[in-house]
């Protein structure tokens, strides 16, 4: 269920950002997604989920639009700006939101992402180990 809800959200964000592109009069466009089933799903690798079949034609249809466009799997580690906006979203209500400018900390990550900067990431992993005694 819940991995439903996440993968239609990221759908409804690709197709609103398409109808916003759309709409800024774009001619070339690189989309990154990652989720990579969004990714086949939009490219017909893979069938949609019956309740987001009529969102994945719309994709589709926005796709056909007279531009040249390339969509790829990226991991959403490597993609410190959409990490940024992840997060910034939070503080806003559920909507769309478009911003006329970028916010001060996007820019930062915005020039890494475009020069290739590549960090580490660390997690802190924790070990649970039950032992049972008879």
């Amino acid at each position: 269920m819940v991995q439903c809800k996440v993968l239609l959200a990221e759908l409804w964000a690709l197709y609103e950002g398409l109808k916003m592109v759309k709409r800024m009069g774009v001619a070339k466009l690189w989309i990154e997604c990652d989720n990579l089933l969004d990714v086949h799903m939009a490219t017909d690798v893979c069938a949609s989920p019956a309740n987001a079949v009529s969102l994945v034609n719309s994709i589709k249809g926005l796709l056909r639009s007279n531009w040249s466009y390339r969509k790829n799997h990226i991991w959403r580690e490597a993609n410190f700006s959409a990490d940024f906006l992840a997060g910034f979203a939070a503080e806003f209500s559920v909507g769309v939101h478009e911003l006329q400018l970028p916010s001060h900390g996007l820019l930062h990550w915005l020039c890494h992402d475009v020069s290739g900067t590549a960090y580490s990431r660390f997690c802190s992993v924790k070990f649970f180990l039950n032992f049972w005694f008879c």
